[in-house]
């Protein structure tokens, strides 16, 4: 009823004016001479109601003008701060249809999945030789961010390396800071990505520090966010909280300044980061407040991010929502909580569609088979996990191993642990196979070299799995596959790299050598478990976990 409504109130005006002109119209003619008066009168109301209808529908029409100028500046300002274009740019970009007619193909590219087009088509603008200086950053870091998305963390590098040796041709001071702070973030993301933490700490530390100069409540907030991010892997849970809440109250001074009527766009993209913020800090702290305050800052995003006038967007925050909603299931309400983040994925995927967004379709139905994996914990467990296989194998029809080798090997990873869970109830040998069989093919993609991080968590859930087969076949060799999956993630997840994972791996390697000792050499093994658990102890103290 209410969108009804909503739907009407546009032509009101127009409707009253048409009923006004009729009215005044029908005075004249039937009204008889003798009210001659009355006549008068009724003509000048009816008259200028039609003239106050007209008015209105005309400061309408030009507050609506002001407001798609506001949005189409606003979208140019929030493109331009993801790919490094100096600040003051938005406004002349549009003057070069060269320029701007390659970076909206680019994008366009990008949203298709197609980032091999995309790639292309910021090398084109690279071998103009008339491009501006910040032109070449941008470039330069569009086509890292390429890599970047596809999971392709050297080649990303190269070209954020080459976005940084580009910003000294940039001659005004003011113009290069707003350049670099993006292109440090980056780098930054891309050497966390890579392993190399200290590196990546001292970039976020240089985004932050140019940032200090320009004075930018949104970026200030966005990088500290990865910062804290960072911290998380480093296993030290006070950084982390302290530069979450750091991130979030750089969130609330832009907003101070992005206020919904005067920058809608700004608005409402600065609500979904907040989300994000408060979503991520749930992780270690108030898990139930911050998600609260994660989804009630994407449902002020969603004001603004409508179905009817923005929606991707509205899409992108519908996604995040399921996102809080499953965090959030994980200590309050299960059932409940992820049946409303299966609603918001649901909604999501009303737009992302597998022919019109193909990358974005994948990623929402992995977000899809997730909550329906964590819903079977508690209910259906049967059927959930035939709902999440389901949904990852329509997310492996995108994300394959020839286009979407990342992408594929993620949801490669994740459909084994639904396998996994599927095996507690139902064919516990055949399940557990095909569970291995998805971390192997994940392994493929994820390996030491390239993404070892990545190769680490499948070595892990790989070692649960055949653990879970050793339990109703070949307990020692599969104890022993476990052993050494669990053996090769502890080469990344290191006591000085990654000491939460490293004690949550000890942990594991410690139940399977426990396993182990029930069949063979127990004193052995037995003093090997021993050894792990007192590993694991190390980190996972009283105080942090």
């Amino acid at each position: 009823m209410k969108r009804r409504i909503n739907m009407l109130l546009p032509i009101l005006p127009i409707f009253i004016c048409l009923l006004s002109l009729i009215a005044a119209l029908i005075s004249v003619k039937f009204i008889p001479p003798k009210y001659g008066i009355y006549k008068i009168i009724s003509v000048i109301i009816f008259l200028l109601i039609c003239i106050l209808s007209i008015s209105y529908i005309v400061m309408d029409y030009r507050k609506s003008e002001e407001l798609n100028k506001a949005i189409i500046h606003d979208l140019q300002l929030s493109e331009a701060n993801r790919r490094g274009i100096p600040l003051r740019y938005p406004d002349e970009i549009p003057k070069d249809p060269l320029f701007q007619g390659l970076f909206q193909q680019g994008r366009q590219y990008e949203q298709e999945g197609d980032y091999v087009e995309a790639i292309n088509i910021y090398k084109d603008i690279l071998n103009y030789w008339t491009s501006p200086a910040f032109i070449k950053v941008s470039a330069y870091n569009s086509i890292g961010l390429c890599y970047f998305d596809q999971g392709e963390f050297g080649q990303a590098k190269e070209n954020f390396i080459n976005a940084e040796n580009n910003l000294g041709e940039i001659e005004d001071r003011k113009e290069k800071q707003n350049a670099q702070a993006p292109v440090f973030n980056n780098l930054g993301l891309v050497n966390k990505a890579l392993t190399n933490f200290p590196l990546a700490k001292n970039y976020f530390y240089k985004a932050l520090k140019v940032n200090k100069k320009i004075g930018d409540q949104f970026w200030e907030a966005n990088i500290l966010q990865n910062l804290a991010s960072l911290s998380l892997s480093l296993n030290k849970p006070k950084e982390f909280i302290t530069d979450l809440k750091k991130s979030i109250q750089s969130y609330q001074k832009a907003l101070e300044i992005r206020t919904k009527d005067k920058f809608p766009i700004q608005y409402a993209v600065t609500q979904n980061n907040l989300g994000t913020a408060y979503q991520t800090l749930a992780e270690v702290k108030d898990k139930t407040e911050n998600c609260q305050l994660a989804i009630a800052a994407y449902q002020k995003a969603l004001e603004f991010r409508t179905r009817e006038n923005f929606p991707m967007d509205y899409a992108m925050t519908q996604n995040n929502l399921g996102n809080a909603y499953q965090t959030l299931a994980e200590v309050k309400d299960k059932t409940e909580n992820c049946q409303l983040a299966i609603k918001a994925y649901q909604k999501t995927l009303e737009f992302r569609t597998r022919e019109n967004f193909p990358m974005d379709y994948a990623m929402t139905q992995n977000n899809l088979g997730v909550a329906y994996q964590t819903l079977a914990e508690v209910k259906d467990k049967t059927e959930n996990c035939q709902l999440a296989i389901a949904a990852y194998q329509k997310a492996l029809e995108i994300h394959t191993k020839e286009h979407f080798p990342i992408q594929y090997a993620t949801t490669q990873n994740n459909l084994g642990i639904a396998y996994q869970t599927l095996a507690e109830v139902k064919d516990k040998t055949e399940n557990c196979q095909l569970a291995i069989a998805a971390y192997q093919k994940a392994l493929e993609i994820h390996t030491k070299e390239h993404c070892p991080m990545d190769y680490a968590i499948n070595q892990n859930n790989l070692g649960a799995a055949y653990g879970i087969l050793a339990e109703v076949k070949d307990k020692a060799k599969n104890c022993q596959l476990a052993i050494a999956a669990y053996q090769k993630a502890l080469e990344i997840h290191t006591k000085e790299h990654c000491p939460m994972d490293y004690a949550i791996n000890q942990n594991n390697l410690g139940a399977a050598y426990g396993i182990l000792a029930e069949v063979k050499d127990k004193a052995k093994n037995c003093q090997l478990a021993i050894a792990a658990y007192q590993k694991a102890l190390e980190f996972r103290t009283r105080e942090n976990f």
